[in-house]
């Protein structure tokens, strides 16, 4: 159910942590009772929930994945995904919602530690993968861009268009934001 977090080396370049490396308050569905104003960081390395009562004492707790369903914190919403028979999750783990409706996005952040020899140094850092996902109909779609997007919009497809075109809307230049502007507009059609 809970475990003793220890951090990873200080010399490690980067960080295990989810966009914020900051303890922050949040709220957090475990077992199915809501705990609100919990100190909380989420480690994408091993995809858990850290949390502690204060963060000067030194004593964090990393809560059982399984029971945690959902939190949030930062302005940002989680769900815990979990493969099941009617759904093709893409992978069992935490997502953040971006945007919640008819479609469903999702953002899936996961960290690996990576380790390099250059000549007799041994570098280890965290690299980052991110990939995007959007619900619809109970189905999981990968979305690497634009195009991916607008075929789960066939229905208001012109509509979705315009909306780009007017806010000037790029998604090669930033991908979460765009999948997230463009569902929200969606959702509201």
């Amino acid at each position: 159910m809970l475990a003793a977090y220890y951090f990873y080396s200080s010399l490690i370049e980067g960080n295990a942590f989810y966009k914020i490396n900051t303890w922050e308050k949040g709220t957090i569905l475990f077992d199915d009772v809501v705990y609100n104003d919990i100190w909380m960081k989420y480690e994408t390395v091993a995809d858990q929930l850290i949390v502690t009562a204060d963060t000067s004492t030194g004593i964090f707790i990393s809560l059982f994945r399984q029971r945690v369903k959902e939190f949030s914190y930062a302005g940002m919403q989680f769900i815990r995904l979990e493969k099941q028979t009617d759904r093709n999750v893409p992978e069992i783990g935490y997502y953040q919602i971006l945007a919640k409706g008819k479609l469903t996005a999702y953002e899936r952040n996961v960290k690996t530690l990576k380790e390099i020899i250059d000549g007799t140094t041994l570098i280890r850092r965290f690299e980052e993968k991110i990939k995007y996902h959007v619900e619809k109909d109970g189905k999981f779609y990968s979305i690497d861009n634009k195009n991916d997007l607008l075929s789960l919009c066939k229905d208001h497809k012109k509509e979705v268009q315009q909306f780009i075109s007017a806010n000037k809307i790029k998604f090669h230049k930033n991908l979460e934001p765009a999948i997230a502007t463009v569902t929200a507009f969606y959702n509201r059609l």
